[in-house]
């Protein structure tokens, strides 16, 4: 079994275990600019290929739970699906942006589910498939990013899509309905071409999902009731399909998303969620020790010692933790890893 299995295995036994647990992966980021453009990664497999392997390498070794994977396209997010119904995609800097196309909400009702033959798409099987005959053998490979249903609606629609909430409701799950339809034929062909078993996704933000990771940045802007009427039954059929999802949102002071944690914690296809930490333990998340999923951190921490002295009393009350941490050197990294298992044992026992 490949170091990368062994991994993989103690994070689906961290997600999947009632006990409570906290593991810790290290990625060695020094921020050197990118040698080629976002464009010509996009274009090109061969390059994206070897700057993603150049970032990589200084982690792969390093004895954390650090799970690699390798996605398209580069180290960022495309957007295949409001590609496919036909969302201009446009590339900024390292980044790529979609336009809205819905003008009118009332649209949705002469639209269909979408061909897969689209330019955006056929990029990111090029790419899976280029990765799976040339990178490194046992190195996971994953798609771009999954981009939640209401996220893509938001994406389709534009800001028009909050007030089509309370004017146009039954035109909002006429898209998701949609929407959702397109995303299970996508996931479906990703599975294809990767050979990838269902309940099973070494995911772009480096873990191990016992299904898929789906980033529902979104969701923290809606109120609890929109977000259990319109998403929730979306990610419910993808859990069903896929196997129990990872769901990521981002939080901050003036959004933490409390509201959205409460929602996934009533649902059992939850197993993980990956937001930054700050916000979810302050003392207003009133409702934190009742929820029933692990934890993931975003690459947020900069003195993990010094968090878990903050934070300790609030991290044990959690489920458990997977504490996802960036550094710039690799002497850094590695004096963080000889820390480790010292301040996992105070987590757990803070008398020790």
């Amino acid at each position: 079994m490949s170091d990368y299995e062994l991994r993989i295995n103690r994070h689906r036994e961290f997600i999947l275990s009632p006990e409570q647990d906290f593991l810790l992966g290290v990625r060695v980021n020094d921020r050197s600019p990118n040698r080629y453009p976002y464009e010509e990664c996009f274009e090109s497999p061969s390059k994206a290929l070897e700057l993603a392997l150049e970032f990589l390498e200084p982690s792969l070794d390093l004895d954390t739970d650090f799970v690699p994977s390798l996605y398209p396209i580069q180290f960022r997010m495309v957007h295949p699906i409001p590609a496919l119904f036909g969302c201009p995609m446009t590339l900024v800097a390292d980044d790529a942006r979609v336009l809205p196309i819905i003008k009118n909400i009332e649209q949705v009702w002469d639209m269909d589910v979408p061909s897969l033959d689209n330019k955006v798409l056929h990029k990111v099987f090029e790419h899976l498939e280029y990765y799976k005959k040339n990178a490194p053998p046992g190195l996971p490979i994953a798609p771009p990013s999954e981009q939640s249903p209401f996220i893509i609606a938001y994406q389709l629609r534009g800001d028009d899509i909050f007030l089509d909430l309370y004017d146009h409701p039954a035109e909002v799950k006429r898209l998701l309905e949609l929407i959702t339809d397109t995303f299970v034929h996508v996931e479906r062909e990703y599975k294809l071409i990767l050979n990838e078993r269902n309940e099973y996704r070494a995911s772009f933000q480096y873990m191990f999902v016992p299904g898929l990771r789906i980033a529902a940045d979104s969701n923290v802007m809606l109120a609890p009731g929109f977000i259990e009427e319109f998403e929730m039954p979306c990610l419910e059929r993808i859990a069903r399909e896929f196997g129990s999802l990872a769901v990521h949102y981002c939080g901050s002071n003036s959004t933490p998303g409390h509201q959205f944690a409460d929602i996934l914690s009533r649902h059992s296809f939850v197993k993980i969620v990956q937001t930054q930490l700050e916000p979810y333990l302050d003392d207003r998340n009133i409702h934190r020790r009742d929820h029933s999923f692990k934890l993931s951190s975003i690459w947020e921490i900069p003195d993990l010692p010094g968090f878990l002295e903050k934070f300790g009393a609030s991290i044990r009350e959690t489920k458990g933790v997977l504490f996802l941490v960036q550094v710039g050197t690799r002497e850094e990294a590695e004096a963080l890893v000889r820390q480790w298992p010292r301040l996992r044992d105070r987590l757990i026992d803070p008398a020790k």
